[in-house]
């Protein structure tokens, strides 16, 4: 060893034969393979409605499909009615994915967006996912009365009235 690296052979007992050098780089009988991770999200992610007032979590996925260790050193949002559920920097080892959860908190109507930035080590360094989505008021519904008190025997089939209203400025859907 000259200590440009180390002589290194594989298992299959093939007589193959490489040596390990600092970048990583395998040179195997003059082929060279860069050991590199790389990141793949969707470009896109659409949530749910939400109602004013509530959250909702959204999940990104992050995968490294490289063959090296993929390091992710942070992530923003550019909207601070989102946010990240949990750390912002991780690792992870190749053919790994890691769901990335983002918090949607609107404070407004109507449509909503954001772009979750991430940068690594990856060779395209800097990824951006497009979240989109919407906003809206909440439903209430009042029932009435809210319950019944019917004595029942073998054969009855009591019929009683109750009424649904719904007094929230959002849609109310609902079903029997």
């Amino acid at each position: 060893d000259d200590g440009s690296g180390s002589t290194l052979s594989d298992a299959s007992g093939n007589g193959n034969t490489g040596t390990l050098v600092c970048n990583p780089t395998w040179v195997l009988s003059g082929v060279t393979f860069e050991m590199q991770p790389n990141i793949v999200v969707p470009d896109t992610v659409k949530f749910r409605t939400v109602f004013l007032g509530y959250s909702d979590t959204i999940t990104v996925s992050v995968l490294n499909n490289g063959n090296d260790i993929l390091t992710v050193s942070n992530m923003t949002l550019d909207n601070p009615e989102f946010g990240i559920v949990g750390p912002t920097s991780f690792t992870l080892v190749h053919d790994l994915t890691r769901k990335v959860g983002v918090a949607v908190t609107p404070t407004s109507l109507g449509p909503k967006q954001a772009t979750l930035t991430i940068l690594s080590n990856a060779v395209d360094s800097v990824k951006q996912v497009r979240l989109v989505g919407a906003a809206d008021y909440a439903p209430a519904m009042v029932v009435k009365p809210d319950s019944f008190d019917v004595p029942l025997h073998e054969g009855d089939s009591p019929t009683r009235m109750m009424t649904i209203k719904n007094t929230g400025l959002g849609t109310l859907h609902w079903s029997a």
